[in-house]
């Protein structure tokens, strides 16, 4: 199904009745609340501050350690972290309604307001020219940060579209999921026009999103134990059905090109050849675990979270072979990670603690050849 700008109307009508369900209870609510809030965020910490780090968790036989890096702002809840060229972080802070940043040289932290008070942002991803993109969940929106000055820009999406949640960025347009009414959307980065797709019926919602060596987007399907491949010059979808129980959440593409999407039904990983569609799975490292956040790290290794204990798990897809970090407490409680950072370069994995008010920096043992 080709790719068009879609009107409520017109996504109502191409997705069935359980989309015009979806779609006019979001109207109702916003219908109740009047417009869409339009004061300013207040700034987090403008001019950034230097917190104490401190390391929570080291594994001397896995050379694996796990650094803490407190937000210097009460009630953060940090979502998604997502790493800049120069080396930096930034993040989104929902409960706050702010976008961070650190700088890993200094250890300084800074928060900036979104110009929409309580726009709950969510992801977050930077595109090839350096400018870093956030989902406005609660307010629907696309936002867009100038690094330099911290300038927000926000694009407004269609109204009923939905919420904007996790973000890929592909040959000069931001592509982003939207909960609760059955579509996928694209913003083309020159003219900030948004397009919507609908999904398959069944589907209520798409959550993650990846990139694939060939160009292809994958994303994650609820309502439907299934991912979807979609190819962005046809703008054609493709199901990938997974059994029956699946519920997948997290996808990820590795070097080889593999498609690994977390399970949090049947509690495993599993990895597609994105050419033929075959599956194989592996057993998570704890029992009903509800793994959520994956990604490919630099040491060949499936990063991916364990929220039933708070663990950061590393597979190794050759021999099955599984390292794990047990998340301590926090300075807040929550330990909740929904995505993984990749800075190949320095050999880490950057995560946000939902509700722990805290980044995580992981450092990785280096490759043999440093050794």
């Amino acid at each position: 199904m080709p790719w068009r700008r879609v009107p409520l109307s017109g996504l109502s009508e191409a997705v069935g009745p359980r989309a015009r369900t979806r779609a006019s209870a979001i109207l109702g609510l916003l219908a109740l609340a009047g417009c869409a809030p339009t004061e300013k965020a207040a700034d987090c910490a403008p001019d950034p501050i230097a917190v104490e780090t401190f390391i929570a968790t080291a594994d001397d036989a896995a050379g694996l350690t796990l650094t803490v890096y407190p937000l210097p702002w009460p009630d953060g809840n940090p979502h998604d972290p997502a790493l800049a060229g120069d080396g930096a972080i930034w993040f989104t802070d929902s409960w706050t309604s702010c976008v961070g940043r650190l700088d890993p040289e200094t250890d300084r932290i800074g928060g900036w307001g979104t110009p929409t008070a309580g726009s709950d942002p969510h992801g977050m991803t930077e595109d090839p020219d350096g400018t870093v993109w956030y989902a406005g969940t609660g307010a629907g929106i696309i936002g867009r940060v100038h690094p330099e000055t911290v300038e927000i820009t926000e694009h407004r999406l269609p109204e009923g579209a939905g919420s904007p949640h996790s973000l890929a960025v592909h040959h000069g347009e931001v592509w982003f999921t939207l909960q609760r009414t059955g579509a996928l959307g694209r913003l083309d980065r020159t003219t900030g026009d948004i397009s919507l797709h609908p999904l398959p019926e069944e589907a209520s919602s798409a959550y993650d999103l990846a990139v694939d060596s060939a160009g292809h987007l994958w994303t994650t399907l609820s309502g439907i134990p299934a991912l979807g491949r979609i190819d962005p010059a046809s703008g054609e979808m493709r199901e990938v059905p997974l059994p029956e129980g699946a519920r997948p959440s997290g996808v990820a593409v590795d070097a080889t090109g593999g498609v690994w999407y977390s399970d949090a039904g049947r509690s495993l990983l599993g990895v597609l050849d994105a050419g033929t569609f075959e599956a194989s799975e592996f057993p998570t490292a704890g029992d009903r675990a509800f793994p959520r956040a994956v990604s490919s790290g630099p040491d060949g290794r499936i990063w991916y979270f364990e929220e039933r204990g708070a663990r950061l798990v590393g597979l190794d897809p050759a021999g099955g072979k599984q390292v794990i970090l047990t998340v301590p407490d926090l300075p807040a409680p929550g330990r909740t990670v929904r995505r993984i950072a990749v800075d190949h370069e320095n050999h880490r994995l950057w995560v946000a603690f939902g509700s722990g008010g805290a980044l995580g920096r992981i450092d990785l043992p280096p490759p043999a050849a440093e050794r």
